[in-house]
């Protein structure tokens, strides 16, 4: 399964990017480290979906996904400063304009929206902050895919569905990896709204890529779009969050 992924998606790798925090990532939640790879943009891989992938102990995460959110914590930064009064829908809009362009498919790049360059020093260490927290949403979604063994568990169940893919299996699978996320992110100390805003981002990620300027942060946290879903192998996002919660309450009451 780690070579399958592998050939799907190593030409768009980029070394070293955004280690660091997977690393804090890992020495927060205790965990064994594991072997992370970003990938540029997986829109533009053989495995089209955002987020991530997971294998037996290798997690892919979507390098474009994760700009997006570096983007957006350096505007949440500036926001909690007070030296912008944008909200949180039009900081993201704004974020997913530059990130997610037509001329920035497949392609990486730093904070576009709230450069780097224009915040303090306090303001760039609480964009840190955010964005470590927002990436450990999907950092812990896929360790919980790793640490279940849940590659195994997919390859099984392909072999009695006919036509069966690399992505056909229940939500099941889904619904434990986004508990597992729940607990270890509340185990690193993380707030349960950052991580949940990372699901809302990961969503809109994919959503936003089939229409770039022509939809909104808005609609991803529209009833219709976190009731909705939309495949069965994935929970609507209401769900999913649910899930998360239920996560976050066992860590806090074990």
């Amino acid at each position: 399964m780690d070579q399958q992924i592998v050939q799907s998606t190593s030409a768009s790798y980029l070394a070293g990017r955004y280690t660091n925090t997977f690393n804090r990532l890992a020495q927060r939640a205790s965990i064994a480290r594991v072997y992370v790879q970003v990938s540029s943009d997986l829109a533009c891989t053989a495995v089209p979906f955002g987020g991530g992938v997971a294998a037996n102990t290798l997690m892919v995460l979507d390098g474009k996904m994760l700009d997006l959110m570096a983007d957006v914590a350096n505007g949440l930064a500036m926001r909690e400063s007070g030296r912008t009064s944008l909200s949180l829908l039009q900081i993201v809009d704004l974020a997913a304009s530059q990130q997610m362009s037509f001329s920035r498919f497949c392609q990486a790049a730093d904070p576009l929206a709230f450069p780097d360059a224009s915040l303090t020093p306090g303001e760039l260490d609480r964009s840190v902050e955010l964005f470590t927290q927002m990436t450990g949403g999907t950092f812990f979604h896929e360790f919980g895919h790793i640490w279940n063994w849940h590659s195994l568990a997919k390859l099984r169940e392909q072999i009695f569905v006919p036509g069966g893919g690399l992505f056909t299996y229940t939500s099941v699978i889904e619904d434990n990896a986004d508990i597992i996320s729940g607990i270890l992110n509340a185990k690193s100390g993380h707030a349960q709204s950052s991580a949940e805003l990372a699901y809302d981002l990961m969503a809109f990620t994919v959503i936003y890529r089939r229409n770039p300027g022509g939809y909104s942060f808005g609609n991803t946290t529209s009833w219709q779009t976190q009731y909705q879903q939309t495949s069965p192998t994935y929970s609507s996002l209401a769900t999913r969050k649910a899930l998360l919660s239920s996560g976050f309450s066992g860590w806090r009451s074990h």
